[in-house]
């Protein structure tokens, strides 16, 4: 699959709700490999975590080690609760 068939997929965390849409893959330039994917999150989970911004969409760093399988969306293995962990690990 190319890059620009990933960018735009709808991201969903495990129970199947929707967590946003790919805006970007990082490359591991050390590995050569896919190392995160740069996500577009929901407007109702960046307000859930607030993470709202006022003019631009809030994103979020997911590693690849956390996505389950690509196909028409891109599944994690991410619960609600570690998805929290994750943002307020990011907060500064």
């Amino acid at each position: 699959m190319k890059s620009k068939g990933i960018i735009g997929k709808e991201v969903v965390g495990s129970g199947g709700w929707t967590i946003g849409e790919v805006r970007d893959i990082v490359f591991d330039e050390t590995n050569w490999r896919i190392g995160s994917l740069e996500v577009k999150l929901d407007r109702s989970v960046a307000e859930e975590y607030q993470m709202k911004k006022l003019l631009t969409r809030a994103t979020l760093t997911i590693d690849v080690a956390s996505v389950r399988a690509v196909g028409d969306h891109i599944m994690l293995s991410v619960t609600k609760p570690e998805l929290g962990h994750m943002v307020s690990f990011r907060k500064p």
